[in-house]
C-alpha cells in the first residue's frame, strides 16, 4: 500500500509537471524559426489552444489519479472485509470448541461443589474472552479508521497540490493572453510565458515534498495495533490462568 502510493503520486505529479513543459517548450521552439511580428502572432494566435490542450492534460491525469485512488479504496475495503469474515469464522469455532470443553467438564462434576466451581470457571473463561474480544475489536477498529483519515488527509493534500499548480500553470497562460492584448514584444510574452510555466512546476516540486509520507503513518498505526492486540492477548492469558487455578482449588476442596 505504501509503495503503491508513492508511485502513484510521483508519477503523475511529475508528468503534470512534464507534460506541460514540454509542449509549451515545443510551441515555442517552432515560433523562433520566424521573426519581428510574425513571431509574436504566431505564438499569440495559438495560446488559447494551447492553454486548453494543457489544461485537458491536467485534467487526464487527474482522472487517472482518481481512478488509482478507487482502486486502492476498493482494494483496503476487501482486505478488511477478508479479515473480518476470517476472525469471525475462527471465533466461532473457537467457541464449538469451548462449549464441547464445557460438556466434558459438566459430566465429571459430581457434588454442588463441583458443579458451582464449574458455573465459575465458565463464566470466568467467558469474561476473559469476551474482554479479549473486545480489546481486539477496538485495536482493529483503531487501525482502520486510522488508516482511512491518513489516506483522505494525503489526497486532501495533495488535491490541494494540483489545484495550486492547476492555477499557476492558468494564470501562466492567462498572463500570455494578456500580454499578447498589450503592446509587449514577443520576447518578453515568450520569457514571461517560460518563467510562469517553470514557476508553476517549481512549486510543485516543492509542494509534493511536504505531503505527508504515508510510510510512517502506516507503520505507526501497526505497531499501535499489533501493541494493543498484545496486550489484549497477555491479559487474556492471565485472567485464564487465575481462573484456572480458582477452578482446581474449588475443585479439590
Amino acid at each position: 500500500m505504501k509503495e503503491n502510493f508513492k508511485k502513484i503520486f510521483i508519477f503523475f505529479l511529475a508528468l503534470f509537471g512534464g507534460c506541460c513543459i514540454v509542449a509549451v517548450s515545443l510551441t515555442l521552439a517552432q515560433g523562433d524559426n520566424a521573426q519581428g511580428a510574425a513571431l509574436r502572432q504566431n505564438l499569440c494566435s495559438r495560446i488559447s489552444a494551447l492553454a486548453t490542450k494543457v489544461d485537458q492534460r491536467i485534467a487526464n491525469r487527474q482522472s487517472n489519479l482518481d481512478g488509482k485512488r478507487n482502486q486502492i479504496s476498493l482494494r483496503l475495503q476487501k482486505i478488511q472485509d477478508q479479515r473480518a469474515s476470517q476472525l469471525a469464522a475462527k471465533r466461532e469455532k473457537w467457541d464449538n470448541a469451548r462449549a464441547v470443553h464445557y460438556e466434558k467438564l459438566e459430566s465429571r462434576a459430581r457434588t454442588d461443589a463441583q458443579k458451582q466451581a464449574l458455573t465459575q470457571f465458565k463464566q470466568e473463561v467467558d469474561a476473559a474472552i469476551a474482554a479479549r474480544r473486545t480489546a481486539v475489536d477496538l485495536a482493529l477498529a483503531n487501525f482502520e479508521q486510522g488508516i482511512s483519515e491518513a489516506l483522505i488527509s494525503r489526497r486532501s493534500s495533495s488535491d490541494a497540490v494540483l489545484n495550486e499548480f492547476r492555477n499557476s500553470i492558468r494564470a501562466a497562460f492567462g498572463q500570455t493572453e494578456s500580454n499578447c492584448a498589450s503592446d509587449k514584444q514577443f520576447s518578453e510574452i515568450r520569457e514571461s510565458l517560460r518563467s510562469g510555466l517553470q514557476a508553476a512546476k517549481d512549486g510543485l516540486s516543492s509542494d509534493v515534498q511536504s505531503i505527508d509520507k504515508l510510510g510512517a503513518q502506516v507503520s505507526e498505526l501497526v505497531k499501535a495495533r499489533n501493541e494493543a492486540i498484545q496486550q489484549a492477548v497477555q491479559d487474556f492469558k492471565a485472567k485464564m490462568e487465575t481462573a484456572r487455578d480458582n477452578f482446581k482449588a474449588a475443585v479439590q476442596e
